[in-house]
């Protein structure tokens, strides 16, 4: 699911179809044991074209638009403290579903997963990050709720 410009959640394809902004994958909150594994990751499922960014702490108030077209260069080593996320910008939908589905089987501890949207993409980092936090802890609190009702 992706959000459209009015923030409504929409499906999405399994189609060669682009999907909105530069292409890159912003990878946040990940030590760097993880790093070499994600790159391996990507040539494995024969998506080693993509940029692949390691966004640092020192960066997280740049927008995803900077961030996904190529201000993260040069940073890749500064360690990111950030929530772990990945946020992907300008993927082909079938890429997409292809790198959830073989992150979810690499054994890597699962962050949060973002689409970069028209809506999202002058957001910082940090921004989205916090908004992804408050919807997962709803969702937790919704399933609480759901789980306490008789």
């Amino acid at each position: 699911m992706s959000k459209d410009n009015n923030g409504t959640f929409k499906p999405l394809g399994d189609s060669d179809t682009k999907m909105h902004g530069d292409t890159a994958v912003l990878v946040a909150g990940h030590p760097p044991t993880d790093r070499e594994r994600l790159q391996d990751l990507l040539v494995e499922i024969e998506l080693s074209h993509l940029p692949l960014h390691f966004v640092p702490d020192s960066l997280g108030d740049l927008t995803l638009r900077e961030l996904s077209g190529g201000r993260v260069d040069g940073h890749s080593d500064e360690p990111s403290m950030l929530p772990r996320a990945v946020v992907m910008s300008g993927l082909a939908e079938r890429e997409l579903h292809l790198l959830m589905k073989a992150y979810r089987e690499s054994g890597l501890a699962q962050p949060s997963w973002a689409v970069v949207t028209p809506a999202s993409e002058t957001w910082t980092l940090r921004r989205l990050l916090e908004e992804l936090g408050r919807e997962r802890e709803a969702l937790k609190a919704a399933v609480r709720d759901q789980d306490a009702s008789p």
